[in-house]
């Protein structure tokens, strides 16, 4: 389960900030192109329209080198200005919520550290040629086994995914995001655990 806390320094929400290190939602759709009208129609802010991204292989799950997977996908943000990717997969399914963006700057500390609350890494990729970064993938590897470029295909299972821009800055901790609260089978015997991922 996900649950986002949004704060300024003052306890007030301070909306989206790109340099907070937190880069958005990700939902699965059954038609990306309905669910980028239907967030236009309603206040959102389409930032990347409907296309089809060409993901290459993962090194972990190990695919082989010359494996492709073809993923229609688009950005849009809510009226707070908070990113949402949107991904197709299972037509004429309703969107669900299948994963939360954070840009890292120290990417094997960061998978380290969720690794040892619980979650356990699903996916391992670098996103060349479409951008210089890698990408992890984390979660309940008993609930679920594997997770595509953008997230689960299926499922109502959620992941983390860390992302890791070579030569980023250091994330600035801002944008109004207070704490990202994740439940996994790692938590404490009370269930609660607080800290601060270290990337």
């Amino acid at each position: 389960q996900l649950e986002l806390r949004e704060g300024g320094a003052d306890g007030a929400a301070a909306g989206y900030s790109a340099e907070g290190g937190y880069r958005g939602l990700v939902a699965r759709v059954g038609n990306v192109a309905a669910a980028v009208a239907a967030a236009r129609e309603n206040g959102g802010t389409v930032l990347s329209e409907s296309a089809t991204v060409e993901h290459g292989p993962s090194s972990k799950p190990e695919e082989g080198v010359d494996v492709v997977t073809a993923v229609t996908q688009a950005t849009v943000a809510d009226p707070a200005g908070y990113p949402l990717l949107l991904f197709e997969a299972g037509e004429g399914e309703g969107g669900v919520l299948c994963a939360a963006r954070c840009d890292v700057t120290a990417w094997k500390a960061s998978e380290d550290w969720w690794q040892r609350r619980g979650l356990e890494t699903l996916r391992w990729q670098a996103n060349l040629p479409n951008e210089a970064s890698i990408s992890v993938h984390l979660g309940d590897a008993a609930a679920l086994p594997s997770t595509g470029p953008c997230g689960p295909a299926a499922g109502d299972e959620a992941v983390l995914q860390l992302r890791y821009v070579y030569s980023a800055a250091d994330v600035q901790q801002a944008g109004g995001l207070e704490a990202l609260v994740v439940s996994s089978p790692g938590c404490g015997e009370e269930g609660v655990e607080e800290g601060k991922e270290p990337g």
